[in-house]
């Protein structure tokens, strides 16, 4: 692909085929047209996406963790409050 600018699909396809393990690194670079170096940084960024992802994505995670907790002590709250109005209607 000597020159000739790379789409994100052709990149992804290059990186897959740099991690699978089914073709050599010289293989892929004449498949594609690329030097090695093009080769190895395709991949090494599809790496670093893929962490920055998985930092996100656990970020994200905690954060709906937080969350649940939150949501789980209101229900506490309410609860004890709906057991309060309930022994004071009895009462009345």
């Amino acid at each position: 692909m000597g020159g000739t600018k790379l789409t994100d699909k052709q990149k992804t396809e290059i990186a897959l085929d740099m991690l699978g393990g089914k073709m050599s690194r010289a293989s892929i670079c004449r498949k594609w047209g690329i030097s090695s170096t093009c080769a190895c940084e395709i991949r090494d960024q599809a790496l670093e996406l893929f962490v920055k992802e998985m930092k996100r994505s656990n970020k994200d995670l905690n954060n709906l963790r937080a969350g649940v907790e939150d949501l789980k002590k209101l229900v506490r709250d309410h609860s004890l409050v709906v057991s309060y109005l309930k022994k004071k209607k009895k009462k009345s």
